[in-house]
């Protein structure tokens, strides 16, 4: 079982299981960006015949925050195991495993935890020991012709990218004892980003004004291609992401699956002056019409 706002990174794998295995996935829809109706979602679909539930924590699309705390409360009630997609919460929001109550928590180094490309962490807070991806040479037990049961040598096959832990060793330390702060000036900026936007002729933005959010939002333009949008931005030095994120369940979703969004990130790194950059080439890009 999943929500409806995972990323392919989570889907899937889970669609290849089903046509290998024959795997049953449910996919849970819920109001757009009501947590209390995603909570209700939840609370039904949680039965007897569901063995395992994944959820993100922050929508990669837009930007909300899912109830992950209350569904791994109800999964641990109903003996059912969690897992935690922390991709976009990581280096600015809590990922506390205990109050997440998960299984395991993954997420990427080179988003929030300003680590290099090709680097994450796989937290596995429970009894829960996947099976390796890989076999071969861990550099231990090599008298053994089995993969190691040991932790962590389990999961390292192969040489290690020691330069690419390093670099997110260096990115975790630097947010320690920075990241609330980080996340309170991304939010200062999002939500100005959100109130200038939403002067704008003919713009649909989407999430809460009321509920705290990740650092991104999505809007569209009425009769403008997203994608067509984010390439005038480019010219112009702005990069955002525009089209369906790698995440057709959320646009499906919320109903923007025919044509995707243009999705705008900030960063500790960023300031006010490069939002209101932002909204002048956008500004001027909507009056070209």
């Amino acid at each position: 079982m999943i929500s409806g706002y995972e990323h392919n990174a989570v889907y899937r794998p889970l669609i290849e299981r089903r046509l290998r295995e024959g795997l049953q996935l449910r996919v849970i829809n819920s109001t757009l960006f009501d947590r209390e109706d995603a909570v209700k979602a939840f609370d039904r679909a949680l039965d007897a015949s569901c063995g395992l539930c994944a959820c993100t924590m922050v929508s990669n699309v837009f930007g909300n925050i899912l109830p992950v705390e209350e569904i791994g409360k109800m999964c641990t009630e109903r003996g059912i195991r969690f897992i935690v997609d922390a991709s976009q919460a990581a280096g600015s929001l809590a990922v506390d495993v205990k109050k997440l109550k998960a299984d395991i928590v993954c997420m990427p180094g080179h988003k929030g935890l300003l680590g290099p490309g090709g680097t994450g962490l796989m937290l596995l807070c429970s009894d829960v020991f996947p099976k390796p991806l890989h076999f071969g040479g861990t550099g231990g037990d090599s008298a053994s012709p089995y993969q190691p049961e040991i932790i962590p040598e389990r999961y390292e096959s192969g040489t290690l990218n020691v330069a690419g832990i390093c670099g997110l060793h260096a990115g975790i330390s630097y947010l320690q004892n920075q990241r609330s702060e980080i996340y309170s000036h991304e939010q200062r900026l999002i939500k100005t980003l959100r109130y200038a936007l939403k002067t704008f002729p003919d713009i649909t933005v989407y999430g809460s004004d009321s509920e705290p959010s990740g650092s991104l939002l999505s809007f569209t333009v009425c009769g403008r291609d997203s994608e067509a949008i984010g390439m005038e931005l480019a010219q112009r030095g702005i990069a955002v992401r525009a089209g369906l994120h790698c995440a057709p369940l959320a646009h499906r979703c919320v109903g923007t699956d025919s044509g995707g969004t243009v999705r705008v990130s900030v960063c500790g790194e960023n300031t006010e002056a490069e939002v209101t950059r932002f909204c002048r080439a956008l500004w001027t890009i909507l009056m070209r019409k």
